[in-house]
């Protein structure tokens, strides 16, 4: 199991809310779990999962605004407690 935490800043957008907020939604079509807090998102499951997960969060954003930054924290063993 691995954990992350991700930020996603869509660059100059006034609906910045909306495309985050689209972007987290993809987060039920992977198999990991995760919790939402106000400034990043915690992701944990298994390694490819987690992988898979923060690159359809990339892709997407890229499709809905063409400059995001994403920052993501990855660790294999801090993380998961807090999404349970």
């Amino acid at each position: 199991m691995i954990s992350c935490q991700v930020s996603l800043y869509p660059l100059g957008a006034d609906d910045y809310a909306d495309i985050v907020n689209e972007v987290i939604e993809r987060l039920k079509y992977h198999q990991v779990e995760y919790k939402i807090g106000k400034m990043s998102t915690i992701l944990c499951g298994q390694e490819e999962d987690v992988w898979s997960a923060v690159q359809d969060m990339f892709q997407t954003a890229r499709q809905i605004h063409q400059q995001s930054v994403l920052t993501v924290t990855f660790s294999d063993c801090c993380g998961c407690s807090e999404v349970d």
